[in-house]
């Protein structure tokens, strides 16, 4: 259920794409930097939460779960971030 597009709702040019080879691409805005920051590197899955590694350090960890009462949505979360998986394949 991982693999693929998530998006920030309501800032939709932060995105993370998960694929099948445990490796991620993500752009995510930086306010320090005042600027969308480009990410690559590996991911560990597990069964409720997903860890994102740059430059072999954690960069995120989220929580991983699906919405309820009739929100089949799957969402990530973390202190800072808010993800929402997308049903499209389309991820700038």
């Amino acid at each position: 259920m991982l693999i693929g597009c998530w998006f920030k709702p309501h800032n939709a040019e932060n995105t993370i794409i998960f694929k099948p080879d445990k490796t991620y691409n993500a752009q995510l805005w930086s306010d320090k930097e005042n600027a969308l920051l480009r990410y690559s590197g590996k991911y560990v899955a597990l069964p409720d939460s997903v860890k994102l590694f740059f430059e072999d350090s954690l960069l995120y960890s989220f929580h991983f779960f699906r919405g309820n009462s009739g929100d089949d949505n799957y969402y990530l979360m973390s202190d800072n971030w808010y993800f929402v998986q997308s049903g499209s394949s389309d991820c700038k």
